[in-house]
């Protein structure tokens, strides 16, 4: 790989005078660009506004949504339009029905009827759609021509339509919300117009979303909106309601001025007495005990509305139904929970009801009475929820075997060592095909996990989502329910998509003792841009990968919702050793060049306004993470890379290289011939290129006067264009891989010597 740069502008040359008359395609898979600019009172159309892919408090086939803006002065109606959507574009869907959405107003389409999590009036479009939980799905809108209405796309796509970077995954019961419908929505990776809902911003049974709800934004990029006055009045709907005990029920609040038109505000939530019902910040009330009282909505102004609730005698189950995550398939020895659903002769949703959990043959599965599911032996059974007046519902899940046939190849996991501390007593060795991992049950989760990453343990596997206990940790085990609702990511340590050669593979990558609680904004921000960075290297640039990564802990550490079993995290770290496919520690010497040593650290809290705060990190590259393994030794306790010889683990494990070192001017002058090469073959614009190779050149020149700010800001700027170029024959991964890893190296070479 290091002799790519010295032969590149040949190759590409060559290549270039080859290829020259070949004309591109792009496959069908990418989706098409948003029509952004549109002047949407003219043409009849709506924006997508938020996504709803992985709901928490219900299966995603009851929770998914899509919700949309029509900022025109007319209705529209989406009768006849198509939904499209999956990673291929396989996934269509035709409205059938006349679906209006409102002139300067949202509404919202939904996987599934009978109240989908708190959704009652969106249009039903089945299960021909389906929102995946990775970083590869995109929904399009078109009309009955077929022409474009709107596109959104979870991660930025190349030229090719295959996923680039940056790239974006979705939250555990948490919608993704467009900020203003009037800036562009095209893509959600590396949108800062794309959020997730606020903290506050609840629905239904209890997940983070505003489905129906027009943001604060929306109004001024109405054509024929007017600025509102302030509040004069505050209207709750309805203004009159009747809930069992038990049950819950969701007002809305609504703003008006003294026209009468419609003024954006907050609300402030009370109701008259706990004793008869609460109420949520978001307006969802729950009955407590039989009686009246009143509901009141403040506005920011200090203008109130009020609603009458009555709590009446919890009403029996009508129905129940059952759902569980696709794919409905279990290994021997794994868990995964079955979602209830309990509704009474209104349809409206009942909490709290108990229920009896069963199944057809225990010999096969299980269930617990929280509804999870865990696997005996294989076959296929029924799971069932009973509620006590006898009404039933179910679903059906088949149990696979424990191992399967394989193709993967795992080198060993420990090749450069056991990491070791001084408090042996805390950690318990436990050594799986997958990854080896050691358990701290003080602090419920492991130290640390180590492992082989090679091209061969990629496949075709579906992602289990079957976080389960390790039968291999003493008990009381922890188990997923010890996440639930805690606010914090089950965070991998081994990444689910590295081990999906079999399905059986990958479930153990969702054995907890392979996660950590992980910030939504490092587990989804740079921590996956790693990730993705090191699968690159093992798939696609011929490369053997060592990964040891774990968490580091305060003295006084926080616990998952305060219960005292799971501990988070400060900081979580990583270090790779990247070597050529196939190889590992054998033979390797202080001479050797084909080795290379990332190390990275990253804030994992999700408070704001501390040191390892993970608050505003989501967009971050991981490059400005980077440490030396010394760093994390020091902060951690562990010797992590033992079993190397003492002078190459010196060596490496300050940040140095092996073998004769380059200066920083030969680097520097690496990356300037890359953008030249990149030119000469128009993969890069000229005029970008050399601007710059000419902001290196200055920072290089600055660099003993003026620090090496001005550098690093230009070397940054290289590796993220570099990841956005799209790849060809002429500009292939592996020299992508070869020039990312020398920016990379001199990046860490100027953060040291800051």
């Amino acid at each position: 790989m290091r002799t790519i740069a010295r032969h590149t502008v040949a190759l590409l040359i060559t290549l270039a005078v080859a290829g020259a008359c070949r004309e591109r395609t792009v496959p069908s898979t990418a989706p098409e660009p948003a029509p952004f600019g549109l002047n949407r009172d003219e043409v009849a159309g709506v924006i997508i506004t938020e996504l709803m892919a992985d709901p928490f408090a219900v299966a995603d086939d009851v929770g998914e949504y899509i919700e949309v803006f029509n900022p025109g002065s007319a209705p529209v109606d989406m009768q006849g339009w198509h939904i499209v959507s999956g990673p291929s574009g396989a996934e269509t869907h035709t409205i059938g029905a006349s679906f209006i959405v409102p002139a300067c107003g949202v509404a919202v389409l939904v996987r599934a009827g009978q109240g989908n999590g708190g959704i009652t009036n969106g249009y039903v479009y089945g299960t021909s759609i389906t929102l995946n939980n990775s970083t590869t799905d995109f929904v399009v809108l078109r009309r009955a021509d077929n022409s474009l209405v709107d596109s959104v796309s979870y991660s930025v796509r190349n030229a090719d339509g295959t996923v680039g970077t940056p790239t974006f995954s979705p939250s555990s019961g948490i919608s993704r919300v467009l900020v203003n419908p009037a800036l562009d929505n095209t893509n959600i990776a590396g949108n800062t117009n794309w959020i997730n809902t606020p903290t506050g911003s609840v629905y239904g049974l209890g997940d983070r979303g505003s489905p129906g709800v027009a943001g604060a934004a929306y109004a001024a990029a109405c054509g024929t909106s007017q600025p509102a006055g302030p509040v004069a009045t505050v209207t709750l709907s309805p203004a009159t309601a009747s809930i069992a005990i038990g049950a819950t029920r969701a007002l809305t609040a609504s703003g008006a001025d003294a026209s009468g038109n419609p003024a954006p505000t907050t609300f402030t939530w009370t109701r008259g007495s706990d004793a008869v019902a609460t109420v949520s910040t978001s307006g969802v009330v729950s009955g407590v005990a039989v009686g009246t009282t009143t509901i009141s909505a403040r506005s920011a102004n200090g203008v109130t509305g009020t609603a009458t609730v009555t709590v009446v005698p919890a009403a029996g189950a009508a129905t129940v139904t059952v759902a569980i995550n696709d794919p409905r398939e279990l290994p021997v020895g794994f868990t995964k929970p079955a979602f209830p659903t309990v509704r009474d002769a209104d349809n409206t949703v009942l909490t709290a009801v108990p229920l009896t959990w069963t199944t057809s043959d225990a010999a096969i599965a299980t269930v617990d009475q929280l509804g999870y599911v865990t696997g005996v032996q294989p076959g296929t059974v029924t799971v069932r929820a009973t509620a006590a007046n006898g009404v039933t519902g179910a679903n059906s899940i088949t149990i696979l075997p424990a191992t399967a046939s394989s193709s993967a190849r795992y080198r060993s996991h420990l090749e450069f060592g056991v990491p070791t501390d001084a408090t042996p007593a805390d950690e318990q060795l436990i050594a799986r095909t997958e990854f080896a991992s050691s358990w701290n049950r003080t602090r419920g989760g492991p130290n640390w996990t180590s492992w082989n990453l090679n091209a061969s343990q990629f496949g075709a596997a579906e992602r289990c989502d079957c976080f389960s206990p390790d039968p291999l940790t003493p008990a009381p085990r922890i188990v997923d329910f010890d996440y639930r609702n805690s606010g914090y990511d089950r965070g991998h340590l081994v990444q689910s998509e590295s081990r999906t050669a079999t399905y059986q593979e990958n479930a153990a990558t969702f054995l907890l003792t392979n996660i950590l609680p992980q910030a939504a904004n490092n587990n989804q921000g740079p921590w996956l841009a790693l990730e993705n960075y090191l699968n690159d290297l093992a798939r696609t640039g011929n490369k053997e990968i060592y990964v040891v990564a774990g968490g580091e802990y305060a003295p006084n550490a926080p616990s998952l919702k305060g219960e005292g079993r799971v501990l988070v995290p400060d900081y979580t770290w990583k270090v790779a050793i990247i070597r050529p496919a196939g190889t590992g520690l054998l033979g390797l010497g202080i001479t050797d060049t084909d080795v290379q040593v990332i190390a990275a650290r990253f804030p994992n809290r999700t408070e704001s306004g501390i040191a390892a705060s993970a608050a505003t990190i989501r967009n971050t590259p991981w490059q400005s993470f980077q440490t030396t393994v010394d760093q994390i030794e020091a902060a951690t306790g562990y010797d992590l890379l033992s079993s190397l010889p003492n002078d190459v683990e010196a060596a490496l494990e300050s940040g140095g290289v092996l073998g004769a070192q380059k200066t920083t001017a030969e680097l520097v002058k690496t990356l300037s011939d890359a953008l030249l090469s990149l030119a000469r073959v128009r993969t890069m614009d000229k005029a970008e290129a050399d601007a710059l190779a000419k902001a290196l050149q200055h920072g290089l020149d600055d660099l003993e006067t003026k620090g090496p700010t001005a550098l690093r800001a230009a070397v940054q700027t290289f590796v993220e264009r570099i990841a956005k170029l799209p790849r060809s024959d002429m500009f292939t991964e592996a020299h992508a891989s070869s020039w990312t890893a020398t920016a990379n190296g001199l990046l860490l070479r100027l953060q040291r010597a800051q």
